[in-house]
């Protein structure tokens, strides 16, 4: 039940589905109206059910007010634009804000944002002067050792190689090379290695192994047989978790 007693001002109640209840609300709800408003001449109801006319009119009767009984008509268009409160107040927020009170925080978010330019600048600049003299370094002692090399574009590279070749031609081997990491990698497979290995193919220093399913058949086993690699020195890494193909190398 909604009591209209003003064009924009009203009173809510709950509406009882008992006609006696009903009458007894709606007194209530008039009674309440008329403690905080002058007392009127009568009273118009507009009902959508034929049920409420009777407590209507009782609810008048009782407190002396002639009662008008008419059907609930269509809502009317509301004198209050709920939407326009929107645009005043963003009307309101524009006109009230003063620029010069944000100088200061502005200025200071510049210059901090400079600061850190110049600042990240400058440690960009005295790392590239460290990596060139890094560089600088290397390849002198790389030509130094080597004086015969004509071109130096990758100074470790180029000296892991020559220590190869020279490891190589007097009869040395490496620890990358294959019969070590060959060791390695048996001794990380235990006893029965020989059994866990389908094929084996060595290229730069590293082993590209194929293992038989069923040693390699789940995380656990894949993640057991990558620490007692660990353990060697090795470095194991699987292709996929499907294949039971791997890349070992040393550690580092």
């Amino acid at each position: 039940m909604v009591l209209r007693t003003g064009a924009v001002t009203g009173l809510g109640w709950r509406a009882p589905d008992n006609p006696a209840q009903r009458t007894e609300a709606l007194t209530d709800l008039l009674g309440a109206a008329l403690a905080t408003t002058s007392r009127p001449q009568g009273l118009s109801v507009q009902v959508d059910e034929a049920q409420w006319e009777a407590p209507a009119q009782a609810a008048g009767a009782a407190l002396g007010l002639p009662v008008t009984v008419a059907p609930l008509q269509a809502p009317q268009p509301s004198p209050i634009d709920l939407l326009a409160g929107r645009a005043g107040a963003s009307k309101r927020l524009i006109a009230s804000f003063d620029a010069r009170v944000w100088r200061v925080p502005a200025a200071l978010a510049a210059a901090c944002a400079v600061v850190a330019l110049v600042g990240l600048n400058l440690q960009w600049g005295q790392l590239a002067r460290e990596r060139n003299a890094l560089r600088g370094a290397m390849e002198s002692t790389f030509r130094s050792t080597f004086p015969g090399t004509q071109v130096v574009v990758d100074p470790v590279l180029q000296m892991t190689r020559q220590v190869a070749a020279l490891r190589s031609r007097s009869g040395q081997s490496g620890p990358d090379d294959f019969l070590p990491l060959l060791g390695r990698l048996g001794e990380a497979l235990g006893p029965a290695g020989t059994d866990a290995l389908a094929a084996m193919e060595f290229r730069d220093g590293r082993l590209k192994v194929r293992f038989r399913p069923d040693r390699v058949d789940g995380r656990a086993a894949r993640e057991q047989l990558r620490q007692a690699c660990t353990r060697a020195g090795l470095k194991l890494e699987f292709d996929n978790d499907r294949e039971p193909t791997a890349t070992v190398g040393l550690q580092g």
